[in-house]
């Protein structure tokens, strides 16, 4: 994470390093995990977070790395 450009992850920079007690997980994917159309609460990543959190009550961080442009022959 040290050389990442703002624009190489949507949403809010994680804390580094990570705090006890959180887990990550990172996707990463083309445009439809960017949800380049989406606000951020409606994209994959805030709605896996959420889903996860509700589910067990524990602390979930999901970081989106999508792209918009790519897709998955690249």
């Amino acid at each position: 994470f040290p050389t990442r450009r703002s624009s190489d992850l949507r949403g809010a920079l994680p804390a580094i390093p990570k705090p006890p007690g959180i887990t990550r997980i990172l996707l990463l994917g083309d445009s439809e995990v960017l949800g380049a159309k989406l606000a951020e609460r409606d994209t994959l990543s805030a709605q896996l977070e959420l889903a996860l959190t509700k589910r067990d009550g524990a602390v979930w961080e999901v970081l989106n790395f999508g792209t918009d442009g790519y897709d998955t022959v690249q």
